[in-house]
């Protein structure tokens, strides 16, 4: 049987709403079965300041019109408690849910197409955050996927439902992710990882592969690709790859990330799995 998961999810200090989307989000992860939620509410002038944010699988930043967040200007110091957060969570790999008020949304793209937006200038300094939020994250690989619009602030259960069916996730059981071994040129061996599936998807038809460009620095014999076994959240699998090393000497590092079979990578945000191999 899988372990339960303890899902900590941090929502972010924005307005009077936090009490409310945090009973939110537990009510949508009830639905996945055997799953603790922990809750923490960020305190607005500490802004990721403590353990407990480094510490969440999630965080969650809700962005509504009205919080007057004042301009975003090139000083770190002038950015909004949300985007300092946003920024500190994608440096730590942390998946962030953006949950955006529709009528906010609107008013950026309009902004982005070059018309009049209606709302007050301070209110327009979220637009840079918007534009952060909803772009190409060179990290991801992608835009984030994790970001909803919701209508007003009894629509966000339908939203998070809609959000946390697509959220996926894993960690390295036992070890860090990396692992270092000796070898002679040429020789033979493997390893495995033991791989727990924390995010709420079920696992079917996925590759561990080796990411792009890692492939000239293989021996002839190893594997670029290897099935990854079916896992329910909280479950533990094991994938072993066979290597090959290199026929020179050197170090070289391999990276591995869990792909679809279409070729779509999953939790790229997510630390590759590595090998460091260093050849005698």
């Amino acid at each position: 049987m899988p372990s339960p998961l303890i899902m900590k999810v941090y929502i972010s200090p924005l307005g009077d709403d936090v009490t409310y989307a945090g009973k939110v989000f537990e009510e949508s992860l009830r639905q996945y079965g055997d799953i603790t939620t922990e809750l923490v509410i960020g305190e607005p002038d500490r802004p990721a300041g403590d353990g407990r944010f480094y510490a969440a699988r999630i965080v969650v930043i809700v962005l509504r019109s009205r919080y007057h967040v004042g301009e975003v200007r090139e000083s770190i110091d002038s950015l909004s408690t949300g985007h300092l957060e946003y920024r500190a969570a994608r440096q730590q790999g942390i998946p962030v849910v953006v949950l955006i008020q529709r009528e906010l949304f609107e008013a950026w793209a309009s902004f982005q197409a070059g018309q009049r937006v209606t709302l007050p200038a301070s209110e327009r300094g979220l637009f840079p955050f918007l534009t952060e939020i909803t772009g190409y994250d060179q990290q991801l690989g992608g835009r984030n996927p994790w970001i909803g619009q919701f209508g007003s602030i009894y629509d966000l259960r339908r939203v998070v439902d809609s959000v946390l069916a697509a959220f996926d996730d894993f960690a390295i059981e036992g070890e860090e992710p990396e692992f270092e071994v000796s070898v002679r040129a040429g020789e033979r061996f493997e390893k495995t990882w033991f791989v727990r599936n924390t995010g709420l998807c079920h696992w079917t038809e996925r590759e561990l592969r080796l990411l792009p460009g890692m492939a000239a620095k293989l021996g002839e014999h190893t594997m670029t690709r290897r099935r990854v076994p079916p896992a329910r959240p909280g479950e533990v699998v094991p994938i072993t790859v066979r290597f090959t090393a290199p026929n020179r000497r050197g170090r070289f590092t391999l990276l591995w990330g869990l792909y679809s079979r279409s070729g779509e990578r999953y939790v790229p945000s997510q630390r590759p799995l590595s090998c460091v191999i260093s050849v005698l």
